[in-house]
């Protein structure tokens, strides 16, 4: 909590602090790439932040604000907590956006 105050100090969104003991914004961190930080909080580990949601990506530096900043593009797919596509493996191709998974990859 900030000195003489009650109420710990809360990260604006887009960011965090780990710390319960957070006296000011400079010990707030951008939320981490994959994770998505949607509102005001404090002493949240980063194990704790929500992943970004399957079919989209987070991408660094960090800092989002809502789980589908950015959507998975065609020929790559990004799991729930991804920071950057995945490229479809050799001999497929992904013909659509927004895949989550290997199997969105055909032949």
């Amino acid at each position: 909590c900030p000195n003489a105050t009650v109420v710990p100090f809360a990260c604006p969104a887009g960011s965090f602090n780990p710390s319960t003991l957070s006296v000011s914004s400079s010990a707030c961190l951008l939320c981490i790439p994959g994770k998505y930080c949607p509102t005001e909080r404090t002493g949240t580990p980063s194990s704790l932040l929500p992943n970004c949601d399957p079919g989209w990506y987070c991408p660094p530096p960090g800092g989002a604000v809502q789980s589908k900043p950015y959507q998975c593009p065609a020929g790559q797919y990004c799991p729930a907590g991804s920071a950057a596509g995945i490229l479809c493996n050799a001999g497929t191709y992904g013909p659509s956006p927004g895949a989550s998974n290997v199997s969105w990859c055909i032949s």
